[in-house]
């Protein structure tokens, strides 16, 4: 199988469009949805419909438990509730069950997808070190585990003799005997100083997963965003993938 693995689309609808129309492109069999469909952008909607349609497989994210769900929003950050509650105000009755019955694990052939981490992933934790990378090997099987959560693509391989190496680089053919978790970076929010939408492709026969970037039109998701009065640090932030 070819799948296309998207996640972190925060309702930025023209990044979507754009990634799933260079995921056809590309040939693709499935699109997987690795969750964070709402948040911070102005198409929450739009987002969660298109997703409903072309996703083979959506889990979902602390952004859309934290819009559909009843939390509190204090571990969200100012412009993160900011946007939430916005988002709490419009999303249709379909969306609020649609993102309520997100499962939060799923699973492929020899492959696993959450949305933060496979350790404990309803505690929607960040992986900021290597020892967070060791721990969160040690609770999966699979040969590879893709993630999203951080907007920052990166692929982190275990080797057959315990070793650690991470890579940002558009291909790599996964190694016999290495391990995997491979975040795919974000739709539409990318953190990495790269305004691009950005998703995977992961080649199941080969064994090879290859970061995409996809240009888009953000002054149109801009504009969007400040007709509903989104913060504007939200709209800044598009124009340099920071």
């Amino acid at each position: 199988m070819h799948y296309a693995i998207i996640s972190d689309i925060h309702g930025n609808r023209e990044a979507l469009d754009a990634c799933l129309s260079d995921a056809r492109h590309q040939g693709v069999d499935a699109v997987l949805c690795l969750g964070d469909l709402i948040g911070y952008g102005p198409n929450p909607n739009e987002v969660a419909d298109r997703v409903r349609e072309e996703a083979d497989i959506v889990i979902g994210g602390n952004h859309d438990a934290g819009a559909v769900l009843d939390l509190e929003l204090f571990d969200f950050n100012p412009y993160a509730r900011a946007s939430l509650e916005w988002t709490r105000g419009v999303l249709t009755p379909a969306n609020r069950r649609f993102l309520s019955e997100l499962r939060v694990v799923a699973q492929l052939p020899d492959a696993l997808l959450v949305h933060a981490s496979p350790n404990m992933p309803r505690e929607w934790r960040y992986m900021a070190t290597v020892a967070d990378v060791e721990e969160n090997f040690m609770a999966f099987s699979e040969k590879v585990c893709f993630v999203g959560h951080t907007h920052f693509p990166l692929i982190m391989e275990k080797g057959y003799d315990g070793s650690f190496r991470f890579f940002q680089q558009d291909d790599l053919d996964l190694a016999e005997g290495a391990r995997y978790m491979v975040n795919v970076g974000s739709v539409g929010q990318p953190r990495d100083g790269d305004a691009r939408a950005c998703y995977v492709v992961f080649d199941a026969r080969v064994n090879r997963v290859t970061t995409r970037r996809v240009a888009y039109d953000f002054r149109e998701t801009q504009e969007k965003m400040k007709h509903v009065r989104l913060p504007g640090y939200l709209v800044d932030r598009l124009e340099v993938g920071r």
